[in-house]
């Protein structure tokens, strides 16, 4: 699997409305929070590798390789873009697995969360949040076309 490059594009689908501001048109911490996978135990983020991809070729690859196999049954809104370096950038690494195509995982948020204690969980968290504003802060909003 190719290393993933700095300058590359990496595409984060939005399910949740939380997750961005039409109004400000910006996109929300929220958007980049990693979710803690249990049975790998580790904090991670799910995106795509799109660089070569032209804007529709991304929704595209959103509703039929990504929003089909959620669980919550929610329908993507739409996505944040934002270069791999500033994941880099923020002492994070970006894992691709291609499963399904393109996908990768941002990781290294937390190491051994579940041997921290509570005080060292809270600082952890708050950590997490800090990065994630970076993040979003770095990040294009697009979102679908309603009839699409």
């Amino acid at each position: 699997m190719k290393k993933v490059d700095k300058s590359e594009s990496l595409t984060r689908y939005i399910f949740n409305d939380n997750y961005f501001s039409v109004k400000k048109n910006i996109v929300k911490k929220g958007a980049f929070q990693p979710k803690f996978n249990q049975e790998k135990k580790r904090w991670e983020t799910s995106v795509f590798r799109t660089s070569d991809l032209s804007p529709d070729k991304i929704l595209r690859l959103g509703e039929e390789g990504v929003e089909p196999y959620r669980t919550d049954h929610r329908k993507m809104l739409g996505y944040a873009n934002i270069v791999a370096g500033i994941v880099f950038d923020n002492s994070l690494i970006i894992d691709p697995d291609d499963k399904p195509l393109r996908h990768a995982n941002i990781l290294n948020w937390i190491e051994d969360f579940e041997k921290l204690n509570a005080i060292e969980k809270i600082k952890a968290i708050e950590k997490i949040k800090v990065i994630a504003v970076k993040l979003a802060f770095a990040a294009s909003l697009h979102l679908k076309v309603p009839d699409r």
